[in-house]
């Protein structure tokens, strides 16, 4: 399985990458919302994190973007933002998610990833 991670802090992205590809999975970094777009369109992962705040575009726009023409790739919201009017307008977005700790709990990846490998069947 392919994961795209955008996100712009340095930091977690390489903790997120440094988990994600100890399970096994196969990471698509992105320090921006472009950069997000650009590597989507061109690589198609199979799963996306997306920070919402980030520089050049926000994740906001890049899932818009995404859901115009992939109304089924699984989606997570990264972000420290907890406003109801945040959590409003990312779950209209359609992501699969918006919690950040489910990256902390690799069951959750290994029951993405099956359930991907059985979509495919």
């Amino acid at each position: 399985m392919r994961i795209l991670i955008a996100e712009d802090d340095p930091i977690t992205l390489k903790s997120i990458n440094a988990c994600l590809r100890g399970e096994g999975f196969t990471t698509l970094l992105a320090e921006d919302g472009q950069q997000a777009i650009d590597i989507w369109c061109r690589s198609k992962p199979d799963f996306v994190c997306l920070d919402i705040m980030m520089p050049e575009v926000d994740g906001y726009e890049v899932c818009r973007h995404i859901r115009a023409v992939d109304k089924q790739l699984p989606i997570l919201f990264l972000s420290a933002k907890n406003e109801e009017i945040d959590v409003v307008v990312g779950l209209e977005l359609g992501p699969m998610t918006s919690s950040a700790s489910l990256l902390a709990n690799t069951s959750y990846w290994r029951a993405s990833d099956r359930f991907y490998v059985a979509s495919k069947r």
